[in-house]
């Protein structure tokens, strides 16, 4: 077992290493992290025959969920039988592997479900770490992959520049950054302890790096923070528990003002960069003091992809070729002619356009079912024991929020929450 825990700390501790490679085919799909995953794997069907376990799981119905949205996939890339689409397909199989491996492994024991927290340690410094240089060597004029450029265009914060460290882009360092935190501190808050240094060197890194994104998806994540709070029942957020849902509500809805719509000073340098770039349309819909007010792409890219899911009703455009109709949708008129090619921008949208009515029915039923599933858990009491379920009840949701605007289906980071969040109550 000592080789299977070696190598389950090696993936866990890669998960933010993933933007690293780009290979013929592949593109940037394969990464370190499924390089450490093939030899998990095989260590731990080879487990699983030493101690006669075979691959059995007790089945949840978030399982059933997962099985339905892999066959909507495959559904699509039967009728949309390009390269790309069976790429995705095959993607999102993976990812169900590891979801089903983690869940494999922490259920029969062969690796207790503390020994993820050190590897998440691990981790979260790669991605801190990661993005604070990067960000710093972007000040001092050093271009490099780990952080945007100071003069990168960009809505707000223009100058300052975006950590990314070694993951995509600035918001997948954010949530992953965010992930580590949150499962940290709810293990602290459960231990009721005092802060040592290196747990206090440890979230202000983490902390430093979330803001050195300046994603405004941090809103969301302080808001799950607070959930994740409730759920441990500390005393000061106990104390102001009637205003945490209103306060969330509020907090949601700035959080998709600010994405969806763009305020800008309409005689600055920035905004015709803005607009050309395609961050932006050109004509606002509203001014207010001296201010445009411009639909962002994130809007833009909804109303193209629910045209896209009526255009190619009822099995979509295939999985993965959003992308690659831009000039279909610049010709239908839901682009501008200075659009570049988007992916969705949307869990939601991108599933109806891509995957059609199965897709849509498919993530419907899965959301349901992690949604049902976390609801009970909370109300048998599992945050009081089992720290890790309030973490990974707050990310889930979080993601479920964040999936409006990105599309959260292809991040690992989700993918491990969700095999952690899943093992408690299957084990119970």
């Amino acid at each position: 077992m000592k080789l299977l825990k070696i190598l389950l700390f090696a993936f866990v501790a890669s998960l933010p290493l993933t933007n690293l490679l780009t290979l013929p085919y592949v593109g940037n799909r394969l990464q370190l992290p499924e390089i450490a995953f093939v030899f998990l794997l095989a260590a731990a069907l080879m487990a699983g025959q030493r101690e006669g376990k075979g691959f059995r799981l007790p089945l949840l119905q978030v399982d059933f969920a997962l099985l339905a949205l892999l066959g909507a996939y495959g559904l699509s890339a039967l009728f949309s039988p390009a390269v790309s689409s069976w790429l995705e397909a095959a993607g999102i199989a993976y990812l169900i592997l590891v979801y089903a491996v983690l869940n494999y492994i922490l259920f029969h024991g062969f690796v207790p479900v503390a020994a993820l927290l050190p590897a998440l340690r691990v981790a979260g410094y790669i991605a801190a770490g990661s993005g604070i240089a990067g960000w710093l060597l972007a000040h001092l004029g050093v271009d490099t992959a780990l952080a945007w450029p100071t003069d990168a265009l960009y809505p707000y914060f223009e100058g300052f520049g975006r950590a990314n460290g070694f993951l995509y882009n600035p918001n997948n360092l954010l949530c992953f950054v965010g992930v580590c935190f949150f499962f940290e501190t709810a293990v602290l808050i459960r231990q009721r302890r005092s802060l040592r240094g290196w747990d206090v060197v440890y979230l202000s890194a983490l902390l430093l790096a979330g803001i050195l994104t300046f994603s405004k998806l941090i809103v969301l994540y302080f808001v799950g923070w607070l959930w994740m709070l409730y759920w441990l029942s500390v005393p000061l957020v106990l104390r102001f528990r009637r205003a945490l849902l209103p306060a969330s509500v509020f907090l949601a809805s700035f959080f998709y003002l600010a994405t969806h719509v763009a305020v800008v000073d309409s005689v600055s340098r920035s905004y015709r960069q803005l607009w050309e770039a395609g961050f932006i349309l050109r004509e606002p819909f509203a001014s207010l003091g001296g201010y445009e007010l411009c639909w962002t792409n994130y809007s833009v890219n909804k109303y193209a992809g629910f045209q896209a899911g009526l255009d190619y009703f009822p099995f979509g455009l295939g999985a993965g070729q959003y992308v690659h109709h831009a000039d279909e949708w610049i010709a239908a008129g839901y682009f501008p002619t200075y659009f570049p090619p988007y992916e969705p921008h949307s869990t939601l949208a991108g599933t109806w356009a891509e995957l059609g009515l199965p897709g849509l029915l498919a993530l419907g039923f899965l959301l349901y079912s992690v949604g049902k599933l976390v609801c009970r858990g909370i109300r048998k009491g599992l945050p009081a024991t089992e720290p890790l379920f309030a973490a990974g009840a707050a990310v889930l949701l979080i993601a479920l929020l964040d999936g409006v605007v990105t599309d959260i289906l292809f991040q690992r980071y989700y993918w491990f929450v969700l095999a952690l969040t899943t093992f408690v109550p299957r084990s119970s």
